[in-house]
């Protein structure tokens, strides 16, 4: 279960562009159709994308925690390689810093951790022994979900700002 959450970047960002497509309101449909950059996204949209991407993030952050608390062998060997001289207490640190950084992401996530979150990500992910380029790439997904909720986050209030300000 901790692998399927981990992955939560492959099947969130999808799931992402498709709420950015009219999920719900125009049904099913509409998974069908060319989602239009130029079209405007209402507040109420934007804020239902967010609060996806908060969940997606935390879920990554959380699965591969997990994985690293219950030293995951793939984990441990990789940090073997590294030359640490205990893995597993080195498993433990990242794993319990990952999951602080998920319950970060999902409570308040503030922009300038998001880009801490997203280096150490993209960082740790390139010391896999022999596929290190081939994981790197496959965890794209991840990538981008902490990329794109860093774009939202400012577009979010912008939009509700605008929303409950009274006209002059």
């Amino acid at each position: 279960f901790a692998e399927f959450i981990e992955r939560a970047g492959n099947f969130g960002v999808p799931l992402t562009l498709l709420m950015l497509s009219g999920i719900p309101v125009k049904g099913i449909k509409s998974w069908f159709e060319v989602v239009r950059p130029e079209t405007a996204i209402n507040a109420k949209a934007l804020s239902n994308v967010v609060v996806c991407l908060r969940v997606i993030v935390c879920l990554l952050f959380i699965g591969h925690g997990w994985l690293n608390l219950i030293e995951k062998s793939g984990l441990i060997d990789q940090y073997k390689a590294l030359g640490f001289t205990d893995p597993a207490a080195t498993a433990h640190i990242v794993g319990l810093f990952e999951l602080a950084a998920g319950a970060i992401v999902l409570l308040k996530p503030v922009r300038p951790l998001l880009i801490a979150f997203l280096i150490w990500k993209m960082g740790s992910e390139l010391f896999y022994p022999h596929w290190e380029l081939f994981e790197w790439v496959e965890r794209g997904g991840s990538y981008g979900a902490i990329l794109a909720l860093w774009f939202a986050l400012p577009r979010t209030k912008a939009l509700l700002h605008q929303t409950t300000s009274p006209m002059t």
